[in-house]
């Protein structure tokens, strides 16, 4: 009897730890911390590369670990995105369908784009940085680069203000 009180447990051991070694197996985990300070392409914000980082627990454990916090509401609940933000909303990472699908970058954003943009960039300097985006008004330009949407707003005096990359933003 003891003989099969001892198998049992280890058959039952072996087996919860092949489900938690292939549950964790699928899930991806997060690289490191964002920061305001991360660069961008337009198919990534530093190390989180659209549609490849991670599930919505991803931004779950940001908000954990991070300090950062839920966006204006946008918890992932009822059919809502996930948006989250840091500590003073210079970022916003946007997360829809358990998919990293965009991100916003803010006045405050300490970061550069990959061709070596900032924020409160000169419109001429970006443009010459960028000469992929087309001006739409005076404030906006866009560009298309693989099915991503980018957008690039400037202020009246004409500085980079605002950069929206990638789908699902929600205001």
């Amino acid at each position: 009897m003891k003989m099969i009180t001892i198998l049992f447990f280890l058959v039952i051991t072996i087996a919860i730890t092949s489900c938690s070694y292939t549950h964790n197996y699928k899930k991806k985990t997060m690289p490191s911390c964002p920061s305001i300070d991360d660069n961008v392409t337009w198919q990534s914000y530093g190390a989180f590369k659209l549609m490849e980082a991670g599930q919505n627990h991803i931004a779950r454990q940001i908000v954990l670990e991070c300090g950062w916090h839920i966006f204006d509401g946008h918890d992932g609940k009822d059919g809502n995105t996930i948006q989250i933000a840091s500590q003073d909303e210079e970022v916003i990472l946007i997360w829809e369908y358990d998919t990293f699908y965009g991100f916003i970058l803010n006045e405050g954003w300490m970061g550069a784009t990959h061709k070596g943009a900032g924020m409160y960039e000169h419109n001429s300097n970006f443009y010459k940085l960028h000469p992929e985006f087309q001006g739409k008004n005076y404030s906006l330009s866009t560009y298309e680069y693989k099915n991503i949407f980018v957008s690039a707003y400037f202020s009246k005096r004409n500085f980079l203000e605002k950069i929206y990359v990638g789908h699902f933003f929600k205001n």
